[in-house]
């Protein structure tokens, strides 16, 4: 939406390097959105490749923009930051008991304690755990069209808690979720949905630059320093 918008005045034949440059400059570089615009133009560079190949176009007019590569992220959520949020994820912004809050922090458990993806963690099905080998079998989302790579996640006690947990959230409206995380119909989260709970409970307790995806490296660091 946000690129026809901006691109609404043009045929695809019409675009110029000079009004990509500008489209990226104005609305992500300038506002310090830098990961975002490697985002948009991986979008329009696929985009008018694809116009290459049905004959509308000779060129492509993101081939001459580069980028400056964002820094990387060195947030670590202590583990008291992560308690305060996750314990802040079971009331609502009107204080009343949040119904879909113990549901949510089965998923950020899952997130820590596996150090997989978010899209990998909300749409894990029931499926994929193997208790007579003690697994969970993930297929990540990253590799699966590319070396189609398994990780099996050995159940840890911790997880296995976890797993225990969310076992008694399954039932929803008479019928079984397939998802290990869902919502009060039984769908998997969307991640706009995870996130902006996670973003509530955040705020609540006054912790900024938090993010689900820190979630990953706080598993990864404390990993290392447990040997």
């Amino acid at each position: 939406d946000v690129v026809s918008k901006a691109f609404a005045d043009f045929l695809a034949e019409q675009v110029q390097a000079k009004h990509v440059h500008e489209f990226l400059t104005t609305n992500f570089v300038i506002p310090g959105k830098l990961r975002t615009a490697q985002r948009y133009r991986n979008v329009l560079n696929r985009f008018f490749r694809w116009a290459i190949v049905q004959g509308i176009r000779s060129d492509n007019p993101v081939d001459p923009i580069s980028l400056k590569a964002p820094q990387k992220r060195d947030r670590y959520i202590t583990d008291t930051e992560f308690h305060a949020i996750r314990d802040a994820l079971l009331i609502g912004d009107d204080g009343r008991k949040n119904a879909s809050g113990p549901m949510i922090q089965v998923y950020v458990d899952l997130l820590y304690l596996t150090g997989q993806r978010g899209q990998d963690i909300r749409l894990l099905r029931w499926q994929q755990i193997d208790e007579s080998l003690g697994v969970i079998r993930f297929k990540p989302s990253k590799t699966l069209k590319s070396s189609g790579a398994k990780v099996d996640v050995p159940i840890t006690q911790p997880i296995a808690d976890v797993l225990a947990q969310a076992k008694g959230f399954m039932r929803v409206r008479a019928r079984l979720s397939p998802y290990v995380v869902h919502n009060l119909e039984g769908s998997a989260y969307t991640a706009h949905g995870v996130g902006t709970a996670w973003e509530r409970a955040r705020n609540r307790v006054g912790i900024e630059d938090a993010t689900l995806k820190d979630l990953r490296a706080k598993h990864a660091t404390d990993a290392e320093k447990a040997g």
